[in-house]
């Protein structure tokens, strides 16, 4: 992959990136496919007849695609944000014969949600937005959810102590290294995301979401630092 990509606190997900992506995601987040599968294994409690469903940061819509391929019957409408046109486009192509299945091009800080939904996704989105607007973020979500409808929500997550997040650093660059990123390259994404990627702590996001207004929330995926939150109103 290009070093192009990876400009110093410049990390964006523009044509160059959108390009390569799916490969990318699944050099660089360890379980990628896995974590897809649960959250589309999820998504069978959730999902019902004529419903909307939006995926927040929805990049070249891969989520997107797996839901809908397991609930084609149901006829459900998804909506799919993103700020990136170079990922919107890619998305649009992955689905392209499905009318049912929008994307829309904007920042998930400004989206308003014009209807009531069963299920709500980011997946690796919100640990790029300013940390002092996330609650904002969160709670519109919340209130865009009909009662007992879920928030699935994947971020990469500071460990609690330092020993232990040095640990897992180090094994996550070991797992790059071993789906082909090379040292250099691994060193050169790191440094591009200075600035850009402001991760939180899981108990920290736990508290976010219940500040929120959700009460129900519980962890359904854990591999080092990624963890996936299942939220319900």
């Amino acid at each position: 992959m290009s070093q192009a990509i990876y400009p110093l606190s410049q990390w964006s997900f523009n044509q160059e990136v959108s390009h390569v992506f799916d490969n990318h995601v699944r050099q660089s987040v360890p379980l990628y496919d896995s974590m897809q599968q649960v959250i589309t294994q999820l998504s069978d409690f959730f999902v019902q007849p004529n419903t909307v469903i939006y995926d927040l940061g929805c990049a070249t819509g891969e989520t997107i695609f797996h839901i809908n391929q397991r609930h084609k019957e149901k006829k459900a409408t998804f909506i799919g944000i993103d700020d990136s046109e170079s990922m919107l486009q890619k998305a649009i192509e992955k689905n392209h014969d499905h009318e049912h299945i929008h994307f829309v091009h904007q920042s998930i800080e400004n989206y308003t949600f014009e209807q009531k939904s069963n299920l709500i996704l980011s997946v690796l989105t919100i640990q790029f937005i300013p940390i002092e607007k996330r609650e904002m973020v969160i709670r519109n979500i919340y209130n865009a959810l009909n009662k007992g409808g879920a928030f699935l929500f994947v971020e990469k997550c500071y460990a609690e102590q330092s020993k232990i997040q040095d640990i897992f650093t180090q094994l996550y660059h070991d797992e790059k290294e071993i789906h082909g990123l090379t040292p250099q390259e691994i060193r050169e994404k790191d440094k591009s995301l200075r600035g850009v990627l402001n991760s939180m702590t899981a108990v920290e996001n736990n508290q976010l979401l219940q500040s929120s207004g959700f009460s129900t929330v519980e962890v359904f995926f854990k591999y080092l630092n990624f963890t996936g939150f299942l939220a319900i109103k």
